[in-house]
């Protein structure tokens, strides 16, 4: 029965992924050898602290997670995120074994009197060409991470070993063919989308009116979909791919908890009810390995820092940090100094500003 089984889905993913068959035949006919060899799929979920991991599995967020531990055998680890704990340094340091260039998140670069945000496109690049070419991805897939780690073929990554246009950053014909494979997923991925939005509309208005700390802009909501719809289930589609075509190292990234953690809080509902999601998409993985022959692999899951529970200043002071320097500097601001020796009178302050 476990043989008929066997053969069943080896045919049923023959022909699924027909269009892609000379890429599974290119990569055995490559080398043979190097098929045997155990290849890793790492699936980073970005930002999700131990303790809140610990808090989800007692809350029954991740079942499928929380069985892999508990009947498994897998391990949880907890282990110091370091500084500065941001998932540019985090991935500098996991892919190319450095992260001595990335000081933070956000910096100002003195050499070329720029500032640089780890979520920009050209400054993430600007920092990837000062790491090493090579990274531990040489061969493999990258999806959706700040890095390619030296990837052959990375996809929605913000840099690469070099620049690349819009279509070949997010996969162009190739991600076109994905989703005809998957026609169930992405008539799924519409209606979670329609979804999400009405979803993401309701959490806040229920946040407003029990006067929790969020923050919301019109296009919030989008860049959630984005996030937690169309780019979770087509990374989700790549990886199954990859493994169908024996790819020896694959990287991807979540970042929905990430995203739902700065707008409602790292331990609200609204974050931990995207951990459900990405459980049901690692399960879905590990189905892919239990029924595909061919390279076997080792599954790592791992986090890169967590989040501290605070107010936007925004919330709190009903303005951006930004807006209260522009008043301070235009209006004035009053110094609060010490007692000692020289204690300046308000007067002073306002004339010295």
């Amino acid at each position: 029965m476990k043989r008929l089984r066997r053969g069943l889905y080896r045919l049923y993913y023959r022909v699924k992924y027909f269009p892609f068959a000379a890429e599974r035949r290119a990569g055995k006919d490559a080398d043979a050898a190097a098929q045997e060899k155990r290849g890793f799929i790492v699936v980073q979920i970005d930002a999700l602290a131990h303790d809140d991991f610990q808090r989800a599995l007692e809350q029954g967020y991740c079942p499928r997670l929380k069985r892999l531990i508990e009947r498994d055998g897998w391990e949880l680890r907890r282990y110091p995120a370091g500084l500065p704990s941001a998932t540019p340094a985090a991935q500098g340091a996991i892919f190319y074994g450095t992260k001595d260039d990335i000081p933070a998140f956000r910096w100002y670069e003195k050499r070329d009197r720029r500032v640089i945000i780890g979520s920009r496109p050209a400054d993430v690049q600007y920092v990837r060409d000062r790491l090493p070419q090579d990274g531990i991805l040489n061969g493999g897939t990258s999806y959706v991470n700040i890095y390619d780690g030296g990837a052959d073929r990375s996809y929605f990554t913000l840099s690469a070993k070099t620049p690349r246009r819009f279509l070949e950053n997010i996969g162009g014909g190739r991600l076109f063919l994905l989703t005809l494979t998957h026609p169930i997923r992405t008539t799924r991925m519409v209606l979670a989308s329609v979804w999400e939005y009405l979803r993401e509309e309701w959490n806040r208005l229920v946040s407003q009116a029990k006067g929790e700390a969020t923050y919301y802009w019109w296009y919030l909501p989008f860049m959630h979909i984005g996030s937690n719809v169309m780019l979770r289930e087509l990374q989700t589609m790549a990886v199954l791919l990859d493994i169908y075509n024996g790819v020896p190292a694959i990287y991807t990234t979540y970042n929905v908890y990430d995203e739902f953690a700065h707008h409602f809080g790292p331990q609200s509902k609204p974050a931990y009810a995207c951990l459900r999601a990405l459980d049901r998409r690692i399960g879905e993985i590990l189905k892919m390995l239990r029924r595909v022959p061919g390279r076997p692999y080792d599954l790592y899951i791992l986090s890169d820092h967590g989040q501290t529970p605070s107010v936007p200043y925004r919330v709190e002071y009903g303005e951006t940090l930004g807006e209260t320097i522009d008043n301070a500097v235009e209006h004035g601001v009053l110094v609060m100094a010490g007692t000692g020796d020289y204690a300046p009178e308000a007067r002073e302050v306002m004339d010295f500003l």
